[in-house]
């Protein structure tokens, strides 16, 4: 198994800047009134977004089915009390591409086969 490691530094006044490991920087905040950089947990819920779906478009371009289009939506339900972690995820796939099979679909697993919308052109 590989490890990889990333680094958070705090800022001040409410800032984080993320190092990964390659590098990047990515500023964060965590003062939500005043809203200048995407909070840690908007960045997890675009990191689960990412992360499925290079795996769908992967699972896809094997199976040679042509995607002219695709977004996913994240949607967190989180908790009221703290630690305000998430009670649940959900992801909904919506797909444009020419001729896409149902089975190419459920290749990439029940839970991505199950809410999306798929769109033939």
């Amino acid at each position: 198994m590989e490890e990889i490691k990333a680094t958070v530094h705090y800022g001040g006044n409410d800032f984080f800047i993320g190092i990964s490991p390659a590098g990047h920087a990515q500023v964060m905040e965590t003062d939500g009134v005043r809203a200048a950089a995407s909070t840690p947990i908007e960045l997890l819920l675009i990191a689960v977004g990412g992360c499925m779906a290079s795996d769908v478009v992967d699972i896809l371009r094997k199976k040679r089915q042509i995607v002219s289009d695709y977004k996913i939506e994240i949607i967190g339900e989180r908790r009221e009390d703290f630690p305000r972690s998430f009670k649940s995820i959900r992801l909904h796939h919506i797909l444009t591409g020419e001729a896409l099979s149902e089975a190419a679909l459920k290749r990439c697993g029940d839970a991505e086969a199950n809410g999306r919308n798929i769109r033939n052109v």
